[in-house]
C-alpha cells in the first residue's frame, strides 16, 4: 500500500529543465543577501529571545520536507535533538549572533534562494504551506497537554524556585554543568581547554540533550553566560522546552502514519495513553527524578518505528536525515537503549526490493553521505564513551530513580508483543506488497528484544549485589514508554476504519473517542489534586507537577544560600572549590549542595570532585565537624578554597590557622 504522503515536496515534473547557473548566482546573491539582513536585525536586537526561538520554529516548519504538518513536525525534532552535537563539537566565533542565529540566517538563505530556483515563486510558495487534517489537530490536543504538564517549569521567574525544583534530583546538578560548561565555553566539554585543576567532570558523558539545551538558552538569553540565578531560569525553561520538543515530536510521528492520518477519532485516544504514560505514569517521574538526557533519549526511540514504518523509499534524504537523527539522539544522551534503537533502524531495510532503494548516482551520493554523517556522529559518541568505567561496572552501579510497577510493566510489554503477532497474523490476508504491515510487525517486536535485555540487565545486578537497580529500573521505564508508542502505532492496522453517513453513527464515534481519550488521560491515576471525596490516587507525574506548584510558592531555604555562595565566588576552575554547606539543610546531602555550587561556579572538575567526597556522610551541626572537614579538604589538597557560611566561617579560619590555612577559607 503506498503511502499518501510525500516526503520529496519538492520534487520536479518530469522533463523540466534544470535551473541555469545564471539562476543559480542570482538566487545564491538573494539568499546572502537575505541572510546578512537577518543577521543585522539580530545584531540590532530587534529579533532576540523568544521571539528569535519562534522565528525558528516557523521556519523550520515552512521548510518543504513534507506535506503533511505532523510529518514535518516529526522530521524537524529529529533532525534538531538528534545534529545539534554537531554545532557544538568546535569553537566558531559567531559573536553575538551565536549558533542559534547563524541557524536562523542560514534558513532565511536557504528558502529565499530555493524560493528563486523554481520557474514559478508562486507556486513554490504554495509548497511552504502544510496540508492540514483533523489528525493535526490531534497533535495539537496531545502537545497541548504536555506542555500543560509542564507549565509549572516554563513559568518559574527566580533562580531560588528553579534550583529547589531541581534539588529534588541528585543528578540535576550534572546536567546543569554540562549545560553551563558548553555555554561558558562554546564547545562540548571535552574541547575544553584542561585548567590546572585537571580534567574536567563529565568530559566523557555524551551530550545530546545539554548541547539542545545550551542552543535554547542562547536563543533565551544570548551567547553570554549571565547570573547564575538568571541561568537557572533560562536552563529551567530550556529543558521544558525540549522535553515538550521531544515529546511533541512523538506525538506529531503518531498522527503522521498513514493509518492514523485520516482517522483522527482513533488517533485521540491512542495520543492521549501515549502521553499519559510519557507525562504521567511511568515517565511521570523522570524529571523530577533528574534524567532530562533519559527522557529525551526515550522519545526519539519510540520516534524511530513512526519513521521506518511509513518509510518506502529507503533513499529519501530527509527521512534518512531524521531516522539518523533519532539514532544520533538515542546514542548521545543514553547509549544503551541502542540495543533496541540498532534493530529498529535495521528494519527499514524490509521489504528487501530494488524500487525501495535510489535509482541515480546523485541519489545513493546523497544517501551516502548522510549515512556517512550518522556513522561519524556514532563514533563520536563512542569515543567519549571510552573514557568511562566497563559497561559491567556500570550497569551495577547505584542511583535514585523511581521504579515502575511490575505488573503494569510486564503487562505493556506482553501486550506490545502480542501487537506484532497480530499485526503478523493480519497481514495474511492483506493486497500483496503491503509493506508497512511487514514493518509495523517488525517494530512491534522491539519490546521483546528489550525484554531480553532487561532480563540480562537484572541477573547481572542480582548476581553481583543480590537485587536489581538502578540501570535496570531505567531500562524498565524506557521498554515500557515505547512498547505504549507500538501499540499505538499497531492497534490502527489491526481495526477496520470506520466509515458511516448516519450523523447519529458519527456524533456517537465522537463522543465514544472523547470518553476513551479521557480515560486514557486518568489510566495512571488523577493528572492533578482532585477532592479527596472523588477518591483515586494522584498519578506519578500528577505528585511532581504538584511538588513544582507548591515550591514555586515556596523555595527550600538551602537554595537561595547556594545562590549566594555562587555569585560571590564565581570562578573557573583553575582551583578547586569546597562548598561546606553548615548548618546542613534538612533531607538534603551536603555533597548534593556543594556539587550545585561547583556546577553554578563553573568549577566542577575531578579534582574538585575527589574533596567532595568527605561530605559524602552528614555532618552534625556543630562548628568543631565544619573545622575537622574543614582540616580534611586542606590535607589532602593544601590549594584549595574551603567555602563555608558567614555563622561559621571565623570559627573554622581559626581552627586551622595553626596549619597556615586560615587565608584558604572563604565565605560570602
Amino acid at each position: 500500500m503506498r503511502s499518501e504522503d510525500s516526503t520529496a515536496a519538492t520534487t520536479r515534473p518530469t522533463g523540466r529543465a534544470r535551473p541555469s547557473g545564471r539562476r543559480y548566482a542570482i538566487a545564491a546573491v538573494f539568499g546572502l543577501g537575505a541572510a546578512a539582513v537577518v543577521l543585522v536585525v539580530q545584531v540590532l536586537g530587534v529579533l532576540e529571545g523568544r521571539a528569535r526561538l519562534l522565528a525558528v520554529g516557523l521556519l523550520v516548519l515552512a521548510l518543504p520536507t513534507s506535506r503533511e504538518l505532523a510529518r514535518r513536525v516529526l522530521i524537524a525534532g529529529c533532525v534538531f535533538l538528534g545534529w545539534i552535537p554537531l554545532l557544538w563539537w568546535w569553537h566558531l566565533p559567531l559573536g553575538d549572533v551565536g549558533r542559534l542565529g547563524t541557524v536562523l540566517a542560514l534558513l532565511v538563505a536557504c528558502l529565499a534562494a530555493w524560493l528563486l530556483l523554481g520557474d514559478g515563486p508562486a507556486a513554490r510558495v504554495r509548497l511552504l504551506v502544510p496540508r492540514i487534517r483533523w489528525a493535526d489537530a490531534v497533535g495539537v490536543a496531545g502537545a497541548a497537554v504536555v506542555t500543560w504538564v509542564y507549565l509549572p517549569l516554563l513559568r518559574v521567574s527566580s533562580g531560588e524556585v528553579a534550583l529547589s525544583g531541581f534539588l529534588r534530583g541528585w543528578d540535576n546538578s550534572a546536567h546543569f554543568d554540562m549545560t553551563e560548561m558548553i555555554r561558558r565555553y562554546g564547545v562540548l566539554i571535552p574541547g575544553v581547554r584542561l585548567g590546572s585543576s585537571g580534567p574536567w567532570s563529565y568530559d566523557n558523558y555524551p551530550q545530546g540533550f545539554h548541547a539542545a539545551a545550551a542552543t535554547v538558552m542562547e536563543g533565551l538569553a544570548g551567547p553570554t553566560v549571565g547570573d547564575p540565578g538568571i541561568e537557572l531560569v533560562h536552563y529551567t525553561h530550556a529543558l521544558a522546552l525540549v522535553v515538550i520538543l521531544a515529546l511533541t515530536t512523538v506525538v506529531a510521528g503518531l498522527c503522521a502514519l498513514p493509518s492514523l492520518r485520516r482517522r483522527p477519532l482513533l488517533a485521540l485516544p491512542l495520543v492521549m495513553l501515549v502521553v499519559a504514560t510519557f507525562t504521567l505514569g511511568p515517565g511521570g517521574m523522570v524529571l523530577h527524578n533528574g534524567f532530562p538526557n533519559f527522557y529525551v533519549a526515550c522519545a526519539l526511540l519510540a520516534c524511530l518505528p513512526l519513521i521506518v514504518i511509513p518509510m518506502e523509499k529507503v533513499g529519501s534524504p530527509v527521512l534518512l536525515a531524521a531516522l539518523g537523527g533519532a539514532t544520533l539522539g538515542v546514542a548521545h544522551n543514553w547509549s544503551l537503549l541502542l540495543t533496541m534503537g540498532a534493530f529498529g533502524a535495521v528494519v527499514v531495510l524490509f521489504p528487501w526490493r530494488r524500487n525501495r532503494w535510489p535509482d541515480t548516482t546523485r541519489g545513493w551520493v546523497v544517501a551516502g553521505a548522510v549515512g556517512a554523517a550518522t556513522a561519524g556522529g556514532m563514533l563520536a559518541a563512542a569515543a567519549m564513551l571510552r573514557g568511562q568505567q566497563g559497561i559491567t561496572d556500570i550497569l551495577v552501579g547505584n542511583g535514585g530513580v523511581t521504579p515502575v510497577p511490575v505488573n503494569a510493566f510486564i503487562l505493556t510489554v506482553v501486550a506490545a508483543s502480542a501487537c506484532a503477532v497480530a499485526v503478523g497474523a493480519h497481514a495474511r490476508g492483506a493486497a500483496p506488497g503491503s509493506d508497512n504491515a511487514l514493518r509495523t510487525m517488525l517494530m512491534a517486536s522491539l519490546p521483546a528484544v528489550g525484554l531480553v535485555v532487561t532480563a540480562l540487565i537484572a541477573y547481572l545486578q542480582i548476581s553481583r549485589v543480590g537485587e536489581p537497580g538502578y540501570y535496570m529500573w531505567k531500562y524498565a521505564i524506557a521498554l515500557q514508554l515505547l512498547s505504549v508508542v507500538i501499540i499505538a502505532a499497531a492497534v490502527p492496522a489491526l481495526i477496520r476504519r470506520f466509515d458511516s453517513r448516519n450523523l447519529l453513527m458519527r456524533g456517537a464515534a465522537v463522543v465514544a473517542s472523547c470518553a476513551l481519550a479521557v480515560a486514557a488521560v486518568q489510566t495512571y491515576g488523577f493528572p492533578a489534586a482532585l477532592p479527596t471525596a472523588l477518591g483515586g490516587s494522584l498519578s506519578p507525574g500528577g505528585a511532581a507537577r504538584a511538588d513544582l506548584v507548591a515550591l514555586a510558592g515556596s523555595p527550600i531555604a538551602s537554595a537561595a544560600t547556594l545562590l549566594s555562595a555562587a555569585r560571590a565566588h564565581a570562578q573557573h576552575g583553575e582551583v578547586p572549590y569546597v562548598l561546606l554547606p553548615f548548618p546542613a539543610a534538612p533531607g538534603i546531602p551536603p555533597m548534593m549542595l556543594s556539587q550545585w555550587f561547583n556546577s553554578l561556579t563553573g568549577g566542577w572538575t575531578e579534582r574538585a570532585n575527589d574533596l567532595l567526597r568527605h561530605l559524602s556522610t552528614p555532618p552534625d551541626e556543630s562548628q568543631e565537624s565544619a573545622v575537622s572537614l574543614a582540616r580534611e579538604v586542606f590535607s589532602k589538597d593544601p590549594d584549595a578554597i574551603v567555602v563555608v557560611g558567614p555563622t561559621f566561617v571565623d570559627a573554622v579560619r581559626a581552627g586551622v590557622a595553626d596549619a597556615g590555612w586560615a587565608d584558604r577559607v572563604a565565605s560570602w
